[in-house]
């Protein structure tokens, strides 16, 4: 059993995760054959929303609870990605001393795996790893922003203001030169998502007053403003991934749409209190609860596919190689995420029962 808030939301990010999995597919799995258009259409569909999520689920309070929460979160998922990371060293060294007859530079590997930006040779052989982690580099660093941000955002003109200055933040650092490194990003994206985050907060406290037509009325206003920035000045084909990286007010435009949908669903979709006779949101909730490690091992197996798609070029017209690698990132992704968890949970109940025996003696 779930209730309809949290049920919905598990889908929604199961949805979002599992299109991710799709967009590396297109991009590093499928960049040699794919039409440029399906590539930059990918990412109408994108992790801007899980900022929006994550925001709409943080509840304004005073500033020593908002820290001692980002802490936490920071502490939990951080010490995640480095266990992750450091298991994952393991078999990438093996593999590179097999390949190349030499040692790696460790060194190099574990700082740079620190700093949430991974450099080397070991990393290099699973390049969607390293792409991916841009998205955890900028959450790091903005959580550290959130308690100061949130504390002030208690009230309707305050939460105005403050979504105003992170904007107005945005644009000096994108467009008029204001960009540095902020923690383990730079400013122009922590700003930029920071904005959508807090978005999502003022969302939450909002919610209860914004009727269904107001936000019906933002989102064709907000479609409106899309076609206009893809249709001016060229009306070429989309690249949304040049606006992405990094970040642009045109790629916000974009983001916003699939917000908006997330927004009207919530509002005017029954979810099912129960999920029990219907195995396809079970799929969904179970990706939903589990994002953040499906997130992480969707980079390694995304990764893989370039070893035999030059292969399935010979044999398979665009169509069939293009599902071949999308059943298998995401297959491979669900399996291995589904161990890794049974693994983490067992070795977690051993460790908790281990040391209650030692405490008892």
């Amino acid at each position: 059993m779930t209730t309809q808030r949290n049920g919905f939301i598990d889908f929604f990010k199961g949805l979002l995760i599992l299109w991710v999995i799709h967009i590396h597919t297109v991009f590093w799995s499928g960049r040699e054959y794919l039409p440029e258009v399906v590539r930059q259409v990918s990412l109408l569909i994108d992790v801007a929303s899980f900022f929006f999520i994550s925001g709409y689920l943080t509840k304004v309070t005073e500033f020593i609870p908002a820290l001692k929460r980002s802490a936490k979160q920071f502490i939990i998922l951080y010490s995640n990605y480095l266990v992750f990371s450091l298991l994952l060293l393991v078999p990438l060294c093996l593999i590179f001393i097999i390949k190349d007859n030499a040692i790696p530079n460790l060194q190099l590997a574990i700082l740079s795996k620190l700093r949430v930006d991974p450099l080397g040779e070991l990393w290099g052989d699973i390049p969607v790893f390293a792409g991916s982690l841009w998205y955890m580099a900028v959450y790091f660093s903005i959580l550290s922003l959130v308690p100061l941000v949130i504390h002030f955002f208690n009230t309707r003109n305050a939460r105005i203001v403050i979504l105003a200055l992170l904007l107005s933040a945005f644009a000096l650092s994108r467009y008029f030169g204001w960009n540095h490194s902020f923690l383990f990003s730079n400013s122009d994206f922590v700003y930029f998502y920071l904005f959508i985050f807090m978005a999502g907060v003022g969302y939450r406290a909002e919610e209860e007053n914004i009727s269904l037509r107001y936000i019906k009325l933002s989102f064709l206003a907000n479609l409106t403003l899309a076609l206009v920035v893809f249709l001016y000045p060229d009306g070429g084909v989309l690249q949304i991934q040049e606006q992405k990286f990094p970040p642009s007010l045109e790629y916000l435009v974009y983001s916003f749409l699939l917000i908006h949908i997330f927004v009207l669903l919530k509002q005017t979709w029954t979810y099912p209190k129960t999920i029990m006779n219907r195995p396809l949101l079970q799929v969904f909730e179970w990706c939903g609860k589990n994002v953040y490690f499906i997130y992480l091992i969707q980079a390694v197996v995304c990764s893989a596919p370039g070893a035999f798609v030059p292969t399935l070029q010979k044999y398979l017209p665009v169509p069939g190689i293009y599902i071949v690698v999308l059943v298998f990132n995401q297959v491979f992704t669900l399996a291995f995420t589904f161990i890794y968890i049974r693994f983490k949970a067992g070795l977690e109940n051993f460790l908790q029962a281990r040391r209650a025996s030692i405490g008892s003696k």
